[in-house]
């Protein structure tokens, strides 16, 4: 019988885009009975499912985020779509919603509402600044926060203007951080028998990714500056070319690193000299000869060969591997982060893998997602027990 860590946990999903929804795949890899809500009709769901590219008739966007859920439509705009809500939250643990702040309360279904039903409920709520401060109502995406963070005046090199992450990374932090807080507030609820609401701003956790920058500015008003691919307080770091074209990363900047490095390169001499000792000091004094005699190093091998030069030193490095390259890479196999659900509406193509490895309650793959309301009237059976003519009804009104 397959072990489910989080078996038992329910969650009603009301969310879009990919932080929410996010977040409840993770609990729903773990075991969590996670029904993902959506409003009845053509194109009404969420709107990620509208986003290119599409395969099978399924957003590889939306894929990427809704494996292992219960599909349910309803109404939540309507008395009787939010009677069947109520009734649901009774015989849940979490609600888990991305709405602006305030669209909840409007429909009667905010945290104070929920928890006069359900003492218990797990309330959350994920915006791009949360639920209190000057910037409640702004409108926020992905962007919008690495902009306002500070995160994206930090990333790309001085000379050039400031530039995003790759991927949408606010919105993958949120989620994890979401997941956190559900799984916290599940913990104290086991304990104490009480609810709560777990407020998340997409703001917030990538201020989280300042690291110890707004420590050192309080300390003595230094701001860190844009550092390209090293760093803005250690040397040597970043990425040399060597002489097949291959871009390789290398951090020295650990004692025992710098000296393993330096004496690879053919300059032990810099070891303990005046000026070399300790990361920020090489920073400020010898950064750029330090970087040239890498790059000239670089230049008489290959990648393959720094790589596996600097590998048998113990000096941290890298290729920097192209997503194709990525995609094939042996390790990716190894940790199984390209699965296959065993029902899959997407056929072929894998969706990337849970990193949590748990020896005795593995994440599972049971199903890709599905289409709006798929589970609809297997969820108002099982739990509500409704007939099929009350659910029939329910479609006429355009409530399911």
């Amino acid at each position: 019988m397959e072990k489910k860590c989080l078996e038992g946990l329910w969650v009603l999903e009301l969310s879009h885009f990919i932080s929410a929804p996010y977040a409840g795949q993770m609990l729903a890899d773990l075991g969590a009975d996670v029904i993902k809500i959506e409003l009845p009709g053509e194109g009404k769901g969420d709107i990620a499912r509208k986003y290119d590219p599409m395969y099978m008739n399924m957003s590889l966007y939306f894929a990427s985020y809704n494996r292992n859920k219960r599909f349910l439509t309803l109404n939540l705009k309507s008395p009787e779509g939010q009677d069947i809500f109520k009734e649901l939250v009774r015989q849940s643990d979490v609600v888990l919603n991305n709405f602006r702040p305030g669209v909840m309360e409007k429909m009667n279904l905010g945290y104070e509402q929920l928890k006069k039903i359900n003492p218990g409920i797990i309330m959350t709520s994920l915006t791009g600044f949360g639920q209190t401060g000057p910037n409640v109502h702004r409108q926020a995406l992905d962007m919008t926060i690495q902009a306002l963070s500070g995160f994206m005046d930090l990333t790309g090199f001085p000379d050039a203007p400031p530039t995003k992450g790759g991927p949408a990374i606010s919105d993958f932090f949120a989620g994890l951080y979401l997941t956190i807080g559900i799984l916290a507030a599940y913990t104290y609820r086991q304990r104490t028998g009480e609810g709560q609401n777990v407020d998340i701003a997409l703001f917030d956790t990538m201020f989280v990714l300042m690291e110890n920058y707004p420590a050192i500015y309080h300390m003595n008003g230094e701001v860190p500056k844009r550092a390209g691919n090293g760093r803005p307080f250690s040397a040597p770091v970043g990425t040399y070319q060597a002489k097949d074209g291959a871009w390789v990363q290398i951090s020295g900047t650990a004692e025992a690193h710098f000296e393993k490095l330096m004496t690879l390169i053919g300059h032990p001499e810099h070891v303990g000299q005046p000026g070399m000792v300790g990361a920020a000091m090489r920073k400020k004094q010898h950064e750029q000869l330090l970087n040239t005699e890498i790059q000239t190093w670089l230049g008489t091998v290959t990648g393959e060969e720094a790589v596996a030069a600097m590998d048998e030193y113990g000096i941290p490095n890298a290729l920097v591997q192209t997503a194709e390259q990525v995609f094939n890479d042996p390790q990716i196999t190894a940790r199984e982060m390209l699965v296959w659900p065993e029902k899959n509406v997407l056929d072929d193509l894998p969706v990337v893998g849970n990193p949590i490895k748990m020896s005795q309650t593995p994440a599972q793959y049971h199903r890709s997602a599905c289409a709006p309301g798929q589970d609809s009237e297997e969820i108002l059976r099982e739990l509500l027990g409704y007939s099929p003519e009350a659910m029939e009804q329910l479609k006429e009104k355009d409530i399911i």
